[in-house]
């Protein structure tokens, strides 16, 4: 089996790696169809993972089909994305608080840069929109702050 590695940055070659790990550098806004690079229908599995602040806001869709392209039919794209913001369900963090205005000021240097911190909201519906089947989304909320004073195992849920 080869697996491929595709970075947005430069990859150091001095480093320990098994003869079947490929190392390919490339600008995720550019289409995934340099034929040196990308073989279509030739791929199981395409893993993305926490590639949004590199990828300008116009592009998703491309990025969406493009991975459809590579793949095997029957093969399978998995997507992770993290969206960086910090809510309250308390009601304990207002609009002053620092947690809140690093927020504002993120999503809008974000925005300045054709960023999109919210995509994760709007992956589904690209999929679907590219003609993907089986498509599952999970979210996991990560808490912070207070916890529980319970002794018993905190369990995060889906």
């Amino acid at each position: 089996m080869r697996v491929r590695k595709l970075s947005s940055r430069p990859m150091s070659r001095q480093m320990d790696r098994p003869e079947n790990l490929d190392l390919v550098a490339h600008n995720l806004n550019d289409p995934l169809r340099d034929p040196e690079i990308f073989k279509a229908n030739h791929y199981d599995l395409i893993h993305s993972r926490f590639v949004f602040p590199g990828i300008k806001s116009g592009r998703w869709n491309g990025y969406i089909r493009d991975m459809r392209l590579l793949l095997r039919p029957g093969g399978w794209v998995q997507i992770m994305e993290y969206l960086p913001i910090v809510q309250s369900h308390n009601g304990r963090l207002t609009d002053q608080n620092a947690v809140r205005r690093w927020w504002q000021e993120y999503q809008g240097a974000m925005a300045d840069m054709d960023r999109d911190p919210r995509i994760g909201r709007r992956l589904k519906r690209l999929l679907l929109d590219n003609r993907y089947r089986d498509v599952e989304v999970d979210i996991v909320q990560l808490h912070i702050g207070d916890w529980s004073k319970s002794k018993s195992p905190v369990v995060f849920q889906r």
